[in-house]
């Protein structure tokens, strides 16, 4: 049986892997797993821009689901205690709306972006478990730690 908080630790991994293979890695201000204003984790960013073109909105949208689907290749089908359900799988409720609102103002089908979050993040599978299993035991990682665990 997994924990909450080993689950929280590779949900926020996949964003942040995320992050760093969409170049994002540098605007990370800090990862954390302890529990915070109704969220259980979160990947703070330095700063934050709208995404303006379609493969910006495209990188946003898989940036978002790589928190359920990195669960998911690590724990197997999502448990959906304190998850909302959408029509295309368990997701975070935050993830959950800014995943659709994306979705719907491009017309775009989930599974295929669900899909290439698999495959991006099995291709960078070794560095979702780096950042897990150190969040697991420091809780909170800065920018600059993630960056050297991810680049080491």
């Amino acid at each position: 049986m997994t924990s909450t908080l080993e689950e929280t630790a590779y949900h926020e991994a996949g964003h942040l892997v995320a992050s760093y293979v969409f170049g994002e890695i540098g605007n990370v201000d800090f990862v954390t797993i302890i529990p915070h204003e109704g969220s259980l984790g979160r990947v703070k960013y330095k700063t934050y821009n709208e995404p303006y073109t379609y493969v910006e909105t495209q990188n946003e949208i898989l940036g978002l689901f790589a928190g359920i689907v990195s669960e998911e290749i690590k724990f197997g089908e999502h448990n959906p205690d304190g998850f909302g359900y959408n029509g295309f799988g368990y997701v975070h409720s935050g993830d959950c709306e800014a995943i659709l609102d994306h979705l719907f103002s491009m017309g775009e089908d989930a599974d295929d972006y669900k899909h290439q979050c698999k495959a991006l993040l099995l291709t960078h599978w070794d560095k979702v478990e780096m950042i897990a299993k150190e969040l697991l035991i420091k809780k909170t990682l800065s920018g600059e730690q993630c960056l050297n665990i991810i680049v080491k």
